[in-house]
């Protein structure tokens, strides 16, 4: 069995719905003998202490694996939406790491989020990086949504002059 926890049943950006969709899961697969659920979704859509009837629902947890951590930089995948998730500073050093994962990302992917929640620091070549991964896409008009940048990445990107750059949405600024 598969199922897809779609926006709509998750009432997106909230979380409404996502306990009551789980619950259903549960009973569908408790009659199914040997079943496994696996559900996936991201901790960040809710509020504090919001998982717990979600928790309640499952035998255990499991997280995807880093896709680069050198101890400065540390990036995480997205799934829905697909992306990225940023944690450190993104310099000279961190820059090679940064590009592989961007470019690792499904070129096929109507958007990109890039959740820059745990930026503490961009310099100018990385933020080369963030507004320029649509580079690498075949999907004419995809978005990158830029997720919770810190003030100094969207600071950086008013002095470049890539505030308004097409295709670059700017979500939750922290």
């Amino acid at each position: 069995m598969s199922v897809e926890a779609s926006t709509a049943s998750r009432g997106w950006p909230g979380t409404a719905g996502f306990a009551a969709f789980e619950d259903a899961v549960g009973r569908a697969v408790a009659g199914a003998g040997d079943a496994m659920a696996l559900c996936q979704f991201d901790a960040s859509w809710f509020a504090p202490g919001g998982l717990g009837a979600l928790e309640a629902c499952h035998g255990g947890r499991a997280g995807a694996d880093a896709v680069f951590d050198d101890g400065v930089l540390r990036i995480d995948p997205l799934f829905a939406p697909p992306g990225l998730r940023l944690s450190g500073s993104i310099d000279e050093s961190t820059l090679p790491g940064l590009l592989a994962a961007l470019r690792g990302l499904d070129d096929r992917a109507a958007h990109v989020c890039l959740d820059l929640a745990g930026v503490e620091f961009c310099d100018l070549a990385g933020l080369r990086a963030l507004v320029g991964v649509n580079e690498w896409s075949i999907v004419p008009d995809r978005l990158v949504v830029l997720r919770s940048a810190p003030g100094c990445v969207e600071m950086m990107m008013r002095a470049s002059g890539w505030a308004g750059a097409p295709g670059v949405v700017h979500e939750g600024v922290r």
